[in-house]
């Protein structure tokens, strides 16, 4: 009997992997045909897409991480028993500084004069926006659900902050240069983030279902705050062009 509930187990948890890497391709945008452009004049594509569309592959990939993690929510104990077998004693705390990686790497590239999506005004405004949206919408629901952690230190469970962050900044590093100059600029954001949401698990500090509902949070967050970081620079933009037209600039 024990043999069987294990074997369902390990199908429940294939089964999940096998959605979760079948979604972050999605997040790269892998039906974009920008990636099969290079350099220049990808980047003039992108630029000329002019505000970001909100409903995208991304958005969709975020919203289908967050709805895998409330289906799964019910075998949450059942992944983490998988998670005692196979490794009981697991502590890192790799993931308190892998999920920044990926934002640290953007501004970095963007700072020595690397040309991505954004000016520096403009990255700061549209980092500034999505951190803000992420923020309000983990802690809202954190301190709404107050479900406790898999440890039993504290009821902030769901959803993972950490994943959050770092599927934030991977998207981020994906729209700035993935989409932009190589798409391995992307594979090597999101595998940080993924990393991050794996160690959250292994460390037993938070259910599966709350590093994918994290991962989706932290998606759609990026897509809100370039929307709408988007639509507010180019309305300053119409603005400041109105302005000189009318003094004769």
């Amino acid at each position: 009997m024990k043999s069987v509930s294990l074997q369902a187990m390990k199908c429940r948890h294939s089964f999940l992997i096998v959605v979760l890497f079948s979604l972050l391709p999605l997040c790269v945008d892998g039906a974009d045909s920008t990636f099969v452009k290079s350099g220049e004049q990808a980047f003039k594509v992108e630029a000329q897409k002019g505000v970001n569309s909100l409903f995208n592959s991304s958005s969709y990939a975020g919203l289908g991480l967050v709805g895998t993690g409330l289906c799964v929510k019910s075998y949450k104990r059942d992944f983490r028993e998988m998670r005692n077998r196979s490794f009981p004693s697991f502590k890192t705390t790799v993931d308190d500084y892998i999920q920044y990686a990926p934002l640290l790497a953007t501004w970095g590239l963007n700072l020595s004069g690397v040309q991505g999506r954004s000016s520096c005004k403009s990255l700061a405004v549209s980092n500034a926006t999505s951190a803000l949206i992420m923020a309000a919408l983990v802690n809202g629901i954190k301190y709404t659900v107050r479900e406790m952690r898999p440890d039993d230190t504290s009821p902030n469970s769901f959803p993972s902050g950490h994943t959050a962050t770092a599927f934030m900044a991977a998207t981020i590093l994906h729209k700035e240069y993935g989409a932009t100059k190589s798409y391995w600029y992307s594979v090597a954001g999101y595998s940080l983030a993924a990393a991050t949401g794996v160690c959250r698990v292994l460390n037993n500090r938070h259910w599966v279902s709350d590093v994918l509902v994290g991962a989706g949070i932290g998606i759609v967050s990026v897509e809100l705050g370039y929307f709408l970081s988007d639509l507010i620079l180019k309305d300053k933009n119409s603005k400041k062009n109105s302005k000189k037209a009318k003094i004769g600039y």
